[in-house]
């Protein structure tokens, strides 16, 4: 395809975009309404999307933790010998 070909095609494609723009302004009044309507919804899926993650982050924070937690109660015990980590009470 050669540039001036190139230029024509885009050309339309550019003239088919301004032409349903025209319409879709027409047809559905103020399009910048819609505009900060899709705005707002996303703004408040991102804010779901950020509750998630922080909500996710502290699951792992709180998993591991609780690994540190039993590992150190795994080698305590395998320290107890025969016993199975119980104390001389139990």
């Amino acid at each position: 395809m050669d540039e001036e070909s190139f230029r024509r095609k885009l050309g339309e494609i550019l003239g088919v975009m301004d032409h349903t723009a025209a319409e879709r302004r027409d047809s559905d009044g103020d399009w910048s309404e819609q505009l900060r309507d899709s705005v707002a919804r996303l703004h408040a899926a991102v804010d779901h999307l950020r509750l998630r993650v922080k909500y996710l982050v502290f699951d792992l924070e709180a998993t591991r933790r609780e690994n540190t937690y039993l590992r150190t109660m795994l080698d305590r015990a395998s320290r107890g010998g025969e016993d199975g980590g119980r104390g001389p009470h139990e």
